[in-house]
């Protein structure tokens, strides 16, 4: 009875979709490349994603709120970014794919700082920049 009952919950857990990530291309357009310069409101260092919040001023004039998603805080760490990288008030460029929705959101490729600091580059996944 145990090993029957072991089996059941083996099967069900296996039958169970995985869902807890996604990709990139079903929420972002990685064939287009925008850039948004912004005022951070706030910046989240953490996993499975660091996000920047991030007000800017869209093309009718308009101040809008939007989050730039970036890879997880390990990656991050890797390419010289810390939890002080970014703070309320710093004005940034950030270089990404467009959300798929219209929705002001990106998934970042390039972090610019505009007080000179150099910028953060994630690796491109194709070789290209590495």
């Amino acid at each position: 009875m145990r090993a029957l009952v072991l089996c059941f919950c083996l099967l069900v857990t296996a039958s169970q979709p995985a869902s807890g990530h996604h990709a990139v291309a079903m929420i972002y357009q990685p064939e287009e490349m925008i850039s948004v310069t912004g005022t951070v409101e706030a910046f989240r260092f953490y996993h499975p994603h660091c996000v920047i919040y991030l007000t800017r001023t869209n093309v009718e004039g308009e101040s809008e709120r939007g989050t730039i998603e970036r890879a997880g805080a390990s990656a991050l760490w890797r390419q010289g970014g810390r939890q002080d990288t970014l703070k309320p008030g710093d004005v940034i460029t950030a270089i990404g794919f467009p959300a798929r929705d219209g929705s002001p959101d990106i998934a970042l490729r390039v972090l610019e700082f505009t007080d000179g600091r150099p910028p953060i580059n994630p690796p491109d996944r194709s070789g290209a920049n590495e």
